[in-house]
């Protein structure tokens, strides 16, 4: 038996508002699981990156131990919960997923645009 991950982010959430946002109407079914995946990686990637070019030593160590300490979070709870303790972090997160979204909506728009021109 598996052991339930605990999630921070609701990952799955913004990926269902973004192909929302999308409209993309009838997709296959294996290009939408594809898609998906691929807007979830986006934004796992970005939030990491975010928080580790804010991290140091100290934090590095911190989220070391979570993630012996805590076998039921992945490496992305582990550091959305250490990002709590940085000062401005949180919010620099929060921008960094509204730009991300912002992004695959527009380049979502500029596609149908080319379609539909």
């Amino acid at each position: 038996m598996s052991k339930q991950k605990v999630q921070y982010l609701d990952v799955d959430a913004f990926v269902s508002d973004v192909l929302e946002a999308m409209k993309l109407g009838d997709v296959p079914a294996p290009v939408l699981v594809e898609l998906r995946e691929t807007i979830a990686d986006r934004l796992a990637d970005r939030i990491m990156n975010t928080i580790l070019s804010s991290f140091g030593d100290k934090e590095m160590k911190m989220y070391e131990n979570v993630l012996q300490d805590h076998k039921e979070l992945d490496e992305l709870d582990a550091l959305m919960i250490i990002s709590q303790n940085i000062d401005g972090l949180p919010d620099k997160i929060e921008r960094n997923i509204n730009s991300l979204y912002e992004e695959l909506i527009y380049n979502a728009d500029k596609i149908e645009e080319a379609m539909t021109a």
